[in-house]
Order: structure tokens, then C-alpha cells, then sequence
């Protein structure tokens, strides 16, 4: 996964951390980053388009991003979660690797992110 190719699928419910978000993934210099605020737009995104990672906000509203981290996982896309709260617990049972950030997420935990997924795909 080279940052300047990669296109990103965001699920956030904020639309200002959301916003923030994009602008920051972009400013690191990320092909794109399609920002979504419900589980079933994001659904509906991966039936529509390929993405090398997503990253998802563990709770949308009243509900769990589980259906899309299923989704992701079952199309071999990596995942972040992210969550202003400790939720691992709430996908304790994702199958493989699962790296989960605190937010707010700075900058600089956005690059340093990136750039490790970026390592680990070999590019």
C-alpha cells in the first residue's frame, strides 16, 4: 500500500472529526478518503468501490461498526478502529489483526499508522 494509492473508506458519525480526518489523511498525502456517517452508506461504498483500508469508528450512533469490519475483513481490506472510549471489547471476536487508536488521533498517530500498514503490505 503506497500512500500516494491508497483510497481510503472513513465511517464516522462526527461529521466535524470526520472532516478533520480527511483533511489530515489527505495532507499525509493519501490518494482519497470517502467519508461516510452511517453503517449502510458504508456498506453500500464497499458494494461500490475498492479500497485499500478502513477506518472505522467502532460506534455509529446507538450501534456496533461490525457489519463493515466483517464486510472489510472478508474482502482482505485492513481496518482501524478508532473510538473516543475503550470499546475493543465490542469486536473482541474480529477474526486476525485489529489495531485500535484512541480519539482524538493526532497527526502524527495518523502517519506513524500509515506508514506501518504501508510496511507490513510490502510496498
Amino acid at each position: 500500500m503506497k500512500l500516494a494509492d491508497c483510497h481510503i473508506l472513513l465511517l464516522e458519525d462526527d461529521a466535524l472529526l470526520g472532516q478533520t480526518t480527511v483533511d489530515i489523511l489527505l495532507d499525509l498525502g493519501v490518494a482519497s478518503v470517502e467519508h461516510v456517517r452511517t453503517i449502510e452508506d458504508a456498506l453500500s461504498e464497499l458494494d461500490q468501490a475498492s479500497y485499500a483500508l478502513c477506518i472505522l469508528d467502532i460506534r455509529i450512533g446507538s450501534h456496533v461498526c461490525t457489519p463493515v469490519a466483517n464486510r472489510a475483513i472478508a474482502e482482505r481490506i485492513p481496518i482501524l478502529l478508532v473510538s473516543g472510549g475503550d470499546l475493543r471489547q465490542e469486536l473482541a471476536d474480529l477474526p486476525g489483526r485489529q489495531i485500535f487508536l484512541r480519539k482524538p488521533v493526532s497527526r502524527k498517530t495518523w502517519h506513524s499508522v500509515l506508514l506501518d500498514l504501508a510496511a507490513e503490505s510490502g510496498d
